[in-house]
């Protein structure tokens, strides 16, 4: 009877797993790019939600671990750090949001992973992830001059100026 119970046991934790979802975030995009942000925008997969790792500079190397549940910050280096200079920027549904937190000229690199399940049911689907990087803009080094006011009235005016 004990051997019952404890095959009834194993049983009724395998059923409670999630499944790994079986097809990955696709179509990953950067529809708005500035210094300090990016927007960030992607087709999903099969998962119920997606977590996304950046690290600047250099490619994420970051797997996440089946029964794990990560916790994210949409300010690069505020989320759980999961490897050196590896953050977890994203964890939810949705299919776009905007980073911030950003460096300058600074290129960004990023691995999507698609899950099911929380707690200790989460299954990740670890092959075939999305990755991809995009840059910040650079800041500008010249400013303009020769600014010049014309057509004046009281609530429109013409501005024209000289771009070095």
């Amino acid at each position: 009877m004990k051997k019952l119970y404890s095959v009834l046991l194993v049983l009724i934790a395998l059923q409670s797993m999630a499944s790994p979802p079986t097809i990955p975030t696709s179509n990953l995009s950067f529809p708005q790019v500035d210094g300090g942000y990016f927007n960030i925008a992607w087709t999903a997969g099969n998962g119920a939600k997606r977590i996304i790792v950046c690290k600047a500079g250099s490619a994420v190397t970051f797997l996440p671990q089946n029964g794990v549940d990560y916790t994210a910050n949409t300010a690069f280096g505020s989320g759980q750090q999961v490897a050196a200079g590896e953050y977890v920027i994203y964890n939810s549904a949705f299919t776009s949001f905007f980073l911030t937190n950003l460096s300058p000229a600074t290129q960004y690199f990023f691995a999507v992973f698609e899950y099911n399940g929380t707690g200790a049911t989460t299954e990740y689907l670890l092959s075939g992830f999305l990755t991809g990087s995009a840059s910040t803009s650079s800041a500008p080094t010249l400013q303009v001059s020769n600014a010049v006011f014309s057509a004046v009235t009281t609530n429109t005016a013409t501005v024209s100026w000289t771009k070095d």
